[in-house]
């Protein structure tokens, strides 16, 4: 696996919201993912930290 995760079934626990991808790998994730790395971890937040993110980017979406 080129992530290199210590246990396969992390991603079906972050799939189903049971864990999050780790802050320092989230450019990893994008890359094998193919995203954009800045918008790969801005779409986590939005996830993860909603009120943050509503602070973070709420001029940006009016």
């Amino acid at each position: 696996m080129r992530l290199k995760l210590k246990y396969y079934t992390f991603i079906s626990q972050v799939e189903n919201g049971f864990s999050r991808v780790p802050t320092e790998l989230m450019g990893a994730w994008a890359e094998e993912l193919g995203v954009e790395q800045r918008v790969f971890a801005r779409h986590l937040l939005m996830y993860y930290e909603p009120e943050l993110h509503r602070l973070l980017f709420r001029a940006e979406n009016k």
